[in-house]
């Protein structure tokens, strides 16, 4: 209970280490605790050297790294230490490779119920984005690599990856991997929104294809990855779904994929909604129109248009969302 107790009192005052200006007694503590076989110590230590950007330290980070490395799943459980550090190295744009070639390619099993955990899935993506700053000449190996990884986590962060690298050769990469058939819906989500933050306009009729997917998953996270790309066509094609279907569910998708595209015309169709649509649609599109709550001259007009429709749910579920009375 004792240690417990100096633990918790080190990993406060390192909290209020990184939310003040530092000071050369702060930074003392700093370095010591990046020496401490605590992990979670040395994961406050690696958060306060990024907040303060104390590049002076990136040789103790890498250190701490390497001896957290050796029985990870006795010294650095669920990889705290190792993630917090790799995340540290790569905001203060280390560029030690080797480093971050290590922490791609770490795994570390961990007990859990009926067997064990790979917990370093979060450490390799994290890796991923790192090494894609590095300048690393064989990155898009081991990107196409982690994308195969058995961790989703792992997945997605080489999905981040390649959208960071931004070139011809990650879009050939994401486009094989979805074709490939990847079953996690989150992970095929930051595909489509990687393919769409690189080149939108080559990527749009590729994940545009997915708004008609058998799983409705995969086509809720194309629906988004369209609505948050903005460009131009992204409207129409969700129009054109939501006019074909009666899917009360997926309707509701698309009006706040829709709500994603924030131009004068995608708030028109939402508030045309609002205003002709059935009432559940009615109400999905005022859902979808919340995260509009500031703009008071919209609200005004929103007002006016369930006032003139005169159905007491929609009035009842407007002032519910926009919190007026």
């Amino acid at each position: 209970m004792a240690q417990s107790g100096k633990l918790k009192d080190k990993l406060r005052l390192l909290s209020q280490i990184i939310s003040a200006p530092l000071t050369p007694t702060a930074e003392s503590e700093i370095a010591k605790a990046l020496e401490s076989k605590q992990n979670l110590l040395v994961a406050k230590a690696a958060k306060a050297v990024q907040m303060h950007e104390l590049t002076a330290h990136t040789p103790q980070l890498i250190a701490a790294f390497e001896r957290f490395l050796i029985e990870g799943e006795k010294t650095d459980k669920l990889c705290h230490a190792k993630t917090a550090i790799t995340t540290a190295l790569d905001e203060l744009n280390c560029v030690d490779c080797g480093i971050f070639l290590k922490g791609i390619h770490c795994r570390q099993y961990e007990p859990s119920w009926g067997g064990s955990t790979d917990t370093a899935g979060e450490l390799r993506a994290i890796s991923a984005t790192a090494l894609a700053g590095s300048g690393y000449a064989g990155i898009y190996y081991e990107l196409t690599d982690l994308l195969y990884d058995s961790e989703p986590r792992a997945r997605s962060g080489a999905a981040r990856a390649l959208a960071f690298m931004g070139t011809e050769s990650s879009e050939l990469i994401l486009r094989a991997r979805i074709l490939a058939g990847e079953l996690v819906e989150d992970v095929v989500g930051t595909c489509f929104s990687a393919l769409m933050g690189i080149n939108p306009h080559q990527s749009f009729d590729f994940v545009a294809r997915y708004l008609e997917d058998k799983n409705p998953a995969i086509a809720e996270e194309a629906a988004f990855a369209l609505g948050e790309s903005r460009v131009a066509p992204a409207l129409d094609a969700l129009r054109n779904v939501y006019a074909h279907t009666f899917n009360t569910e997926w309707k509701r998708t698309l009006l706040i994929a829709v709500a994603l595209i924030r131009t004068d015309e995608a708030l028109g169709f939402l508030i045309d909604a609002v205003a002709n649509e059935e009432v559940a649609s009615a109400h999905h599109a005022l859902e979808a129109l919340s995260s509009y709550g500031h703009d008071e001259k919209l609200v005004e007009r929103l007002q006016v248009v369930v006032a003139q429709r005169g159905d007491e749910a929609i009035r009842s579920r407007f002032y519910a969302v926009f919190a007026r009375s």
